[in-house]
């Protein structure tokens, strides 16, 4: 639990890169405190199957990010075998206004990591949904 800290840690000085895969689930690993509390979710959850994160590029008008499972916009089927990119003309803060919106995106500006949106998400199989904004978690494992 501490390695997965650490690694957090090291992203928010920017001395590592994780992708938006990556980051969401160090993220969730981080509401840990103990190892047996992580290895027995692991070991309850393994037999209702996992969520595959796979990443869909979005432009907007002001914008480039990466939506994730959950967020309205993510397509039903993504293609896991060609880089998709939706392009929309709204900006980014007309697709994250609306308060009942599912938020489930990743914005990076270029390689380095932004913002993370997570709203109105529920919980699959009982995965827990890190609910914390990036500057939360960051003041969780920085300070």
């Amino acid at each position: 639990i501490d390695e997965t800290n650490n690694i957090l840690k090291l992203f928010f000085e920017k001395k590592i890169l994780l992708m938006p895969p990556q980051i969401y689930e160090f993220s969730r690993f981080a509401k840990f405190t103990k190892f047996q509390d992580f290895h027995k979710f692991c070991k309850e959850k393994s037999s209702e199957g996992f969520r595959t994160m796979f990443p869909v590029g979005l432009k907007c008008a002001d914008e480039h990010f990466h939506l994730l499972p959950g967020d309205e916009l993510y397509p039903k089927a993504p293609n896991y075998y060609k880089d998709p990119e939706l392009k929309v003309d709204q900006t980014m803060d007309q697709l994250n206004d609306g308060a009942d919106r599912s938020l489930h995106r990743v914005v990076l500006d270029g390689l380095k990591f932004k913002e993370l949106f997570i709203r109105n998400m529920d919980s699959e199989n009982g995965n827990i949904l890190f609910p914390f904004s990036s500057e939360d978690l960051k003041k969780l494992i920085l300070d």
